[in-house]
């Protein structure tokens, strides 16, 4: 047989080169790539070294000293913090006939959310014998708790909504024939959830159901069971847990039989256990109003998909809604239309408040009773302070909420008011039978304007009669204030008010409140040309029965097939854009943020020539600490900085902001979850605590800052200076996504409960980033379809959708802001010049930083809008490079926003740990390295190697002659063989560790 032919030496030296330098580009190009996603890695990976956690830490540079000596009271006191909010936010809706509490029993616990096991565990602690019959039953079944296939994304993936309650039909003879054995009562646990990026559905077609049922109404399987229940048990209590408001249009119906009703949202089982046993008194309030029917607000009717089209009907690629109900939201609706039904006024029409209103917002029972007595209301200086006693008049001790709410006069056509609105709030300690409390709020004139977008553009006091009252709901506060003005029963009252419950507050004249506290700067309209929609209809009191046929429906047309939530065929309403709102939608870059400054006069953005980089002031970032934003000291500060280290901290901060040697700036740490700190990438968390609607509904301020203060503890132990929370979007409806994540449908209750939480994790040096910014109330094309237009009024947007971020900001000393991906009105959030630092800014005072929300595609023109509005962070572990990063105008607002980096950072616990004053090492940041770089470089050198000893092999072959070469010694069959097993188990490996973790790690990095 003839020899194969071999290949020349030139050939051989040609293709080991290549195939070195292949090797060595791959190696150098995963560098890079790893070096670019520096933060995610660092992140996910962890590092060795750097700063130390300061629990358990005392000392001059321990700036923000945690509470506890270890991580085992910490967490302890993690675990009474939250024991406390799920116990002291719990609601009882219902108890006829005291079926409530129960100090043990045999108990049948139905319902396959409760699968789990924790809730039947928790009774068991408190004494209750739980059905185990049944219990393996549903720890057999197929059946699953909760939802499936849902990941958060742009707002418009389908997901997977089933509520899959076991059918009366599975259940066995065995089992049934076990409730008679543990029939002290049967308890039926209702649950339904929320995800990121996936709004509940209000059309069950597509996920099993019909077209005219949603997600939060029972389903046939739930029907089913109540009733099959009612026949075997005397006593039947309803368990709640959802954060979004389920309807409650059941608890009543006889052939259910239900006795009580007990609201929770996530809550720790054992807490919720103990309030069943009456270990503890339920003293929690509803934060939103239960109804009958969801769809009855007037929110609804724009609410979901909506896409403009062009004259032709095609689609544009963009999205819209309209808040069309004005400030009617929640509360405001049902009991301002209630009003209006007893005063005969503004077409109210056969609104029945009774069929309508099952449990009103600030609604809640207790095992005990109290009475309410000698209210009174002093005004000075224009603040107001209202107190009010409670005293127990049962026989158990408990405790009570005071809700203060006032009504403003109001004139058809005139500026929108509600009947009645919450203006403060306070809760009394546990008070024994027969004792008393005194408790005192006290609130402000501009706490109580209305604002006027149409005349005066800006905030009012209305001359007339202003009547504050104490009450325990919103409901029986409108009955006190119509008891106030001689309305009884007779008038069609629901029930009778106390008139000795209300104060009578009246101004002769008009006063308008048009300078802002914080600043001393101008309140006026900022707003107009971008919120309202065009041709927009907007609800007034003045006349109901716009309502009538969905008649507040922002939409002229409906695109087929286009939509993957709503109705299983698709359906999405629309409406035609005009080419200038096409226009608008389409605009992006400084332009687009409506920053008023002229970027071409070079008197006010002059070039570098006007600039110090890289000076050596000898000032390092510890000596800023305490410092006003405004000392002459921090322009000698950022002298110190290079350009490009001023970008790096714009354009890459997710999770954290790199450090700076040169100022002795530390690399910050922030993280995410609204329950608790949390890694977005490993998934760790340092305590899980009880969702935002929880803590809303204890009503505690106290109890909402010790819950910010343990997170403040948690951020100590973990080195985490900035916290992705909380979330103060508004409970428009039911169904928005992340109700979970916000407190409340009322703008006050969201308020000062988010301002407690951030007076108590920022006195730990833990920024508090509230969010979303702003009207992110839902999240249906948060990010898709062009993002979401929000159309609205800008006395909406002011009085319930920014108050909160106000209050958060001038009560809480909240020091961030997350913005959101969407709109307000054409404008992105996060190019908005006219809401970051017209309003936020210049009004409320603002000195903090903005971070955008997660992205990755904001590079360019995307950036540019953000600087030119006033932003700080991009919220990304990749660049988003601005368009032109040495203009005049870029040099001007990249220092500023660099310089609200470093403000931020020099008044958080990322300074603990490092040394100031006269000290040798002051100013010096102990950086960690991290550990993917220990492993790039450890791949590096084996690498290095094999190409090394490879090059010393093909080198030898280089000074042998050609016949030389040809005749060298062969690689034997075996060894060839050996060889090639080596390479693929190497490649299957690469293969495996990049599945396991390289790829989540990149779904993780790259989702919105």
């Amino acid at each position: 047989m003839a020899n194969k032919k071999r290949m020349k030496k030139s050939t051989y030296l040609i293709v080991w080169s290549l195939v070195f330098a292949l090797i060595l580009g791959a190696t150098g190009i995963a560098n890079g790539v790893a070096l670019y996603w520096d933060s995610a890695l660092s992140l996910y990976f962890g590092e060795v070294g750097g700063q130390q956690s300061a629990e358990g830490q005392t000392g001059d540079s321990i700036y923000f000293p945690s509470d506890y000596a270890n991580s085992d009271a910490r967490l302890e006191g993690d675990k009474n913090v939250a024991y406390r909010i799920a116990s002291e936010g719990a609601v009882l809706l219902k108890n006829d006939n005291a079926a409530l509490p129960m100090a043990g029993g045999k108990i049948s616990l139905f319902g396959i959310d409760a699968k789990s096991g924790n809730l039947q565990k928790a009774l068991e602690a408190n004494g209750f014998t739980v059905n185990p019959t049944l219990a393996a039953f549903y720890a057999a079944s197929t059946h699953e708790s909760g939802v499936r296939g849902l990941s958060a994304g742009g707002g418009s993936e389908t997901g997977g909504w089933v509520i899959d309650e076991v059918p009366q039909s599975e259940y066995t003879a065995e089992v049934k024939a076990s409730y008679k054995d543990y029939n002290d009562a049967a308890f039926v646990v209702l649950r339904r959830t929320g995800a990121e990026g996936n709004d509940l559905p209000y059309d069950m077609s597509r996920y099993g159901g019909s077209a005219d049922e949603h997600y939060l109404e029972l389903n046939t399987a739930e029907k089913e069971l109540l009733t099959e229940v009612a026949k075997s048990f005397d006593k039947v209590i309803v368990l709640i847990d959802s954060a979004n408001a389920m309807q409650v249009d059941f608890v009543d119906v006889p052939e259910y039989g239900i006795d009580a009703v007990l609201w929770y949202a996530r809550a720790e089982q054992p807490a919720i256990a103990d309030v069943i046993s009456g270990k503890v008194n339920p003293s929690g309030r509803l934060p939103d109003t239960y109804v009958a029917d969801n769809f009855s607000s007037p929110a609804m009717q724009n609410f979901g998909d909506f896409r403009y089209v062009d004259a032709n009907g095609s689609l544009t690629g963009y999205s819209y809604v309209n808040y069309a109900e004005g400030i009617y939201v929640g509360y405001k609706y049902y009991e301002t239309r209630y009003e209006d039904v007893v005063l005969k006024q503004g077409n109210a029409g056969d609104y029945d408040y009774n069929a309508t209103v099952v449990y009103p917002f600030g609604y809640g029972l207790s095992y005990t009773t109290f009475e309410w007595s000698n209210l009174k209301v002093t005004e000075k200086d224009g603040v107001f302070t209202a107190s009010a006693t409670i005293k127990n008049t049962g026989k158990v001790a408990g405790r009570d909420v005071a809700e203060f709410y006032i009504q403003a006069p109001y004139t058809a056509g005139g500026v929108e008011k509600a009947s009645v609105a919450l203006t403060q709030y306070a809760k009394t300690g546990i008070l024994e039978p027969g004792k008393s409390q005194t408790v005192t709020v006290s609130f402000n004139k501009m706490d109580i304007a209305n604002y006027d977008d149409v005349t005066a553009k800006t905030y009012i006091l209305d001359a007339g009669d202003y009547y504050i009252t104490a009450a325990p709901n919103a409901h029986a506060a409108i009955n006190n204030v119509l008891a106030a003005k001689g309305k009884t029963t007779a008038d069609g009252m629901t029930a009778e008010g106390d008139k000795n419950l209300v104060y009578k507050y009246s101004l002769a004249a008009q006063e308008m409140l048009n300078t802002a506290a914080a600043t001393g700067n101008d309140i006026h309209n900022k707003l107009d040309g971008i919120i309202r929609a065009p041709e927009g209809k907007y609800l007034s009191r003045s006349d109901w029965s716009v309502m009538e046929n969905k008649g507040l429906r922002y939409a002229t047309g409906m695109a087929k097939a286009v939509s993957n939530v709503g109705n299983a065929s698709g359906d999405a309403p629309t409406y035609v854009a005009t080419d200038d709102i096409t226009a608008k939608l389409a605009m992006t870059g400084f332009a687009a943020s409506l920053n008023p400054a002229d970027i071409t006069d070079e008197t006010k953005f002059p070039g570098k020539e006007a600039y110090t980089y890289g000076a050596e002031n000898g000032i390092t970032l510890v000596q800023m600490m305490g410092k006003d934003y405004n000392d002459p000291m921090w322009d000698q500060l950022l002298d110190e900085l290079k350009l490009s280290e001023m970008h790096a901290l714009f354009n890459k901060s997710g999770w954290g902001s790199c450090a700076v040697d040169s100022i002795g700036k530390p690399k910050t740490y922030e993280y995410d979850a609204p329950n608790g700190i949390a890694n977005f990438l490993t998934g760790e968390i340092m305590y899980g605590y009880n969702c935002a609607t929880m803590i809303a509904a204890t009503w505690d301020q106290e109890l909402q800052e010790l819950f910010g203060n343990a997170i403040g503890n948690d951020a100590v132990a973990s080195n985490t200076s900035g916290w992705y929370a909380p979330g103060i979007n508004i409970h428009r409806t039911p169904f928005g996504a992340r109700n979970y994540e916000y407190y409340s449908e009322d703008a006050v209750l969201t308020g000062l409960t988010s301002a407690a939480a951030c007076r108590g994790c920022e006195a730990k040096g833990m920024h508090a980033y509230i969010k979303h910014f702003v009207m992110n109330d839902a999240d249906t094309n948060r990010h898709a379809n062009g993002a979401v237009a929000v159309y609205g009024t800008e006395q909406a947007a002011r009085e319930i959708y920014l108050k909160p971020f106000q209050y958060s900001i001038e009560k809480g000393n909240a020091q961030g802001i997350m913005l959101t991906m969407c709109r307000v009105g054409w404008q992105y959030t996060f190019g908005s010049y006219p809401l970051m630092t017209d309003i936020c800014r210049n009004e409320f005072g603002f000195n903090g930083c903005y971070i955008t929300d997660y992205t990755t595609t904001m590079k360019g023109a995307g950036s540019d809008m953000y600087l030119a509005a006033g932003g700080n962070l991009v919220h990304a572990t990749a660049e988003q490079t601005l368009s032109d990063v040495k203009s005049g105008w870029c040099r001007a607002m990249i220092r500023e926003a660099v310089h609200g980096i470093l403000y931020n950072t020099a008044n958080s616990l990322a300074m603990n740990g490092i040394e100031g004053g006269e000290s040798p090492n002051a100013g010096k940041v102990q950086h960690g390295l991290p550990i993917y770089k220990i492993a790039m470089w450890i791949f590096d050198a084996i690498i290095g190697l094999i190409v090394l000893i490879g090059a010393i092999k093909v080198y030898s072959k280089c000074r042998m002659t050609e016949e030389q070469f040809q005749n060298r010694k062969r690689m034997t069959k075996k060894g060839k063989m050996i060889m090639w097993i080596v390479i693929a188990a190497l490649v299957v490996i690469i293969a495996v560790v990049f599945y396991v973790w390289a790829w989540p790690l990149l779904e993780k990095a790259f989702k919105i």
